[in-house]
């Protein structure tokens, strides 16, 4: 006897009618993720400008918040998609029936990203460390830039950025100079044209740090040359200040006058 038929066959109008569905879940799945993303940087803003005192933990946690709320979206998308049609509804189903051997696979197989992620969230909630602190990792040294799921962007003095693996923070001791001490470096680099008068360049730049508005009177500012290659020579300036919001205005006015000055003189390399 011929094999019954596991169920009934659908005809082309239901399978359009799935697809759609199955379209329009992960269609919204998506759009909801993109307006709360939206939503929660506005929000970030709004509390930023009307904060008062260090704003660095409460942006580490809104940061932390949007990007799960991401990761949170496309996996409903995903699953939506498969339960809206019979074909992923019996891929669901294969799934959960073969589940042992299948937890045993992705376990192996994403272990570490799982566990990057998990360092996050937990790095996120109980902030050893946040955005524009500075601090040293095993022999490694710089301002905090990013905070993401599976691992944590340190900017350097020379403007490179280090990516360190969340799991690997969590495992290692962390030297933060910034929690007890508020002030924080503000790093700018502007390319100097080869030919330059080096002494003269450091001098004028060293005057234009002193007289920036909003930075700490100690330390006090730095100018080092840190690169050199064919199409320039990059020289660092480095200022002090209290806190994230006048380290942008700070670095902000920073770069705009050295590189007025530089262009000035003709100092100014182009790339």
């Amino acid at each position: 006897m011929p094999a019954e038929p596991n169920g009934p066959e659908m005809t082309s109008d239901e399978s359009l009618h799935a697809l759609a569905i199955a379209g329009g879940s992960v269609a919204l799945a998506v759009a909801g993720a993109v307006g709360a993303r939206r939503l929660i940087g506005r929000q970030e803003l709004a509390l930023a400008a009307r904060y008062r005192g260090d704003f660095a933990g409460t942006r580490t946690r809104l940061r932390l918040i949007r990007r799960v709320v991401t990761a949170a979206a496309v996996l409903i998308a995903a699953i939506a998609g498969l339960e809206a049609t019979p074909w992923g509804q019996g891929f669901s189903r294969t799934l959960l029936a073969s589940g042992a051997v299948v937890a045993v696979i992705a376990g192996f197989a994403v272990r570490t990203p799982l566990a990057n992620i998990a360092a996050g969230v937990q790095l996120a909630l109980t902030q050893p460390f946040r955005l524009g602190d500075r601090i040293t990792v095993n022999d490694l040294d710089g301002v905090v830039e990013e905070i993401k799921l599976s691992y944590t962007v340190l900017r350097r003095d020379d403007g490179r950025r280090v990516y360190l693996p969340n799991e690997q923070l969590i495992g290692s001791s962390i030297i933060n100079a910034t929690i007890e001490d508020p002030t924080r470096a503000e790093i700018v680099t502007v390319p100097v044209a080869h030919g330059a008068d080096l002494d003269s360049v450091r001098r004028r730049l060293l005057e234009i740090a002193f007289a920036i508005p909003g930075r700490v009177a100690s330390p006090e500012p730095v100018v080092l040359f840190v690169r050199v290659d064919e199409l320039a020579i990059t020289a660092s300036i480095t200022a002090w200040v209290t806190d994230g919001a006048s380290a942008q205005s700070v670095g902000s006015e920073l770069r705009l006058r050295a590189a007025t000055e530089l262009a000035r003189n003709g100092e100014l390399a182009h790339a």
